[in-house]
This record gives C-alpha cells, structure tokens and sequence, in this order.
C-alpha cells in the first residue's frame, strides 16, 4: 500500500484568494468612519479653545445724552435708540412723516418730573378776555382818596332821613300816643373827615293817637298829634366802616292838628328842649352820595301851653338815609 501511494503522482494544488465583493463594501465603511471622526475633531478644538480662553472685558459705556429742550419739548439724541412704539390698530396709518425723532432728541435732565397734581393746561374754551373788557381802576391810597374827595367826608354835608316808628305826649294823668310818621333834614359842613357840625330839623307825626285821660282811652279821630323841633347837632363818623353816631339838641313842641286841615292847629304845649340821637351805618353809591339806615331816639319835655304843667315827649323810629358829603 505503501507502494501504491508512492508510485501515485504528485499534483501542486495552488490556491489563490481574490477578493469578494463584500470585503470591499467594509473597507469603504471603514474609510468613510475615519473620515468622519477626523471632521468631528477639527470641528471640537477650536471651541474648546474659545471655551478655555478668559472672558473678554466689556466694552465701555457710553456716555450719558445731552439733554436740549426747546421751549416744553424734549428731544432725544440721534444715537439713541428709539423707545418702542405701541403697534398702532390698522385703522390707524400714520402719516407719511412719520418716523423717528429729529437730531438732537434729548432724555429730561436729571431730577425732571412730572407736573404735580392737579396741574394742567386750561379749560376748553379759556381765552383771553372779551373786548371791551379792560383792566380795573387803579387802586387810590387812602390819602389820595382824600385828596380827590371821594369817599371822604368833607365840604358841604346834607342827610336826608325818613320812617317810622313810636312817638308819644304825656303829662300827669294824660298821654297821646301811637305809631308814627318821622322826617328829619340836616345841613352842615365837615370839620375833620370823621367830625361834622349841622342844623336840623324833624317831625314826628301820630295819626289819629289814642288818647288817655286817667282810666278812659279814646281813638281822635281826624286829628294828628306832632312833634317838630329844630336845632344844632354833631356827628363823628369811624371810617373806613362809614359808621357814625349824632347827636342834636333841638327846641321843640307838641301841637294837635286835623288830618286834613294843618292850618287848624292847636298848641299842646310851649317851646321846650328836646335831644336827639341817631347811630346810623352808609354805604357809598357814588364818589359822594351814601345811602343808610340809622335809628333814632327822641326825648324832650316842654311846658303846656294854658298853665304850669310839663308834656314830656319822647319818640322812636328806624330811618332810612340819604347822605351827600
């Protein structure tokens, strides 16, 4: 057997390896990874770098704007940017120039603010005054007032004065009495601004007075009972309040009269002495004239006119007053 292998010929088997197609499908996977993680590598050092380098300082501020006004506007600086703008509704389209602000727009100074309060600008309708519309007289100081005579009591002095009140006569057991009818006239120059001396005269009118004699009171029809009287009087007035208090002392007498006949008029008594005092208040209606109300207090006694009893008068009324001085 050993025979028979040895006389067997030879044969050289050869085997050769070639490539198959999948070995090459792996090498381009291969190549194609390598090349990617090269990119990847290139790509992550330089922001390592970045991210290891220190940070870098900041930049300067800028300087605080100038602030320029011109008359209440402000206006913003031209590198300033601009404030953002509420997005106007559609309806709503800005003119054509509309855009930013002007150079030299300006942010208020330091310490600027807004009105207080309550502040604002005038009501509609707020102008300037109607024409015609002037400025007032000037102020005149009180010496100059007094100069020019206005509203100064001085030179020629007159008061009118008339109304009504209480007037009565009486004597021991008898009296006329009721309401009545006063008038008084005075004429007089000043001394002072506040001092004043006059000439007066008055009457005081009871129509139809009751008349008592001892417990019995009857009505005279028909008949008025007066009282008159003339005299010199004072008056001081305390300005500026145009108060003043006069007194006048007066010859006077009581007489009876028919209503509608004067000239049958009978004494009640003589010639007697009576004293008059007013307290009165004016009010200037023109540079001179003055008009009031005033109260007046009249008490006199006088003898009767047929034997040695005395009548005692007395009267009371309010008056209203016209003054020239």
């Amino acid at each position: 057997m050993q025979a028979l292998h040895e006389s067997a010929p030879r044969t050289r088997v050869v085997v050769i390896f070639r490539p198959m197609k999948s070995h090459r499908a792996i090498q381009g996977r291969i190549i194609s990874g390598v090349v990617a993680c090269a990119g990847l590598c290139l790509a992550v050092s330089p922001a390592a770098r970045a991210q290891a380098a220190p940070p870098a300082a900041a930049p300067p501020a800028a300087a605080p704007p100038k602030a320029a006004s011109s008359g209440d506007a402000l206006v913003a600086p031209a590198d300033a940017p601009p404030a953002a703008a509420a997005v106007p509704p559609a309806s709503a389209v800005p003119p054509p120039s509309y855009g930013y602000p002007p150079p030299g727009y300006a942010y208020p100074p330091p310490g600027y603010g807004y009105p207080p309060p309550g502040y604002g600008y005038p009501p509609p309708g707020y102008g300037y005054p109607p024409p015609g519309y002037g400025y007032p007289p000037p102020y005149l100081p009180r010496a100059e007032m007094a100069a020019s005579g206005r509203h100064t009591h001085d030179g020629f002095f007159m008061r009118l004065s008339l109304g009504g009140g209480g007037a009565s006569v009486s004597r021991s057991g008898e009296k006329y009495s009721g309401g009545s009818g006063a008038f008084g006239a005075a004429f007089g120059g000043a001394i002072t601004q506040h001092l004043i001396l006059y000439g007066e005269i008055f009457d005081h009118s009871v129509n139809e007075p009751k008349h008592k004699v001892g417990g019995t009171s009857v009505t005279e029809r028909g008949w008025d009972v007066n009282i008159a009287g003339v005299g010199p009087g004072v008056a001081y007035y305390f300005m500026p309040l145009n108060l003043y208090l006069s007194g006048t002392l007066l010859l006077q007498r009581a007489s009876l009269s028919e209503s509608n006949d004067s000239r049958s008029s009978r004494a009640l008594t003589d010639v007697g002495l009576a004293a008059s005092l007013m307290v009165g208040k004016d009010w200037w209606v023109s540079d001179n004239w003055a008009l009031g109300v005033a109260a007046q207090f009249l008490l006199g006694s006088a003898k009767d006119r047929d034997d040695e009893s005395n009548w005692t008068t007395a009267a009371f009324a309010l008056m209203f007053t016209a003054t020239y001085n």
